[in-house]
């Protein structure tokens, strides 16, 4: 799944192709899966909220419930899903390769690179 990921591009504003693959890999989890562009104007209202985004068409929230028998413990995990665009390395920016992605180290594909 992690190599089907890092090889769909989801800069932002386009991450949908890449949330589709995540929520399906949250429902063969066997997850309770919601999806749903955020409303910029409904965000803005809140004191809390920033962004120099006013759109997110294109830009998804997935979340994947699984519910336990009861009684236990909770966790949360949050992320998020875009990435800087492509360019040369000396920019700093990831370059895409057949394996996954590459920039100084880090990892992609599952594998240092």
């Amino acid at each position: 799944m992690l190599q089907q990921l890092v090889r769909i591009p989801s800069i932002q504003g386009k991450e949908q192709p890449a949330q589709a693959l995540v929520a399906d890999q949250l429902r063969s989890m066997g997850m309770d899966v919601e999806v749903w562009e955020p409303d910029g104007r409904e965000l803005a209202a809140s004191s809390y909220f920033y962004s120099p985004r006013s759109c997110f068409e294109g830009s998804p929230n997935v979340v994947g419930v699984l519910k336990g028998s009861g009684g236990g413990r909770s966790i949360l995990l949050n992320g998020h899903i875009d990435v800087v665009p492509e360019g040369a390395p000396s920019s700093g920016r990831v370059t895409r390769t057949a394996a996954g992605w590459r920039t100084a180290g880090c990892t992609g594909a599952g594998r240092r690179i």
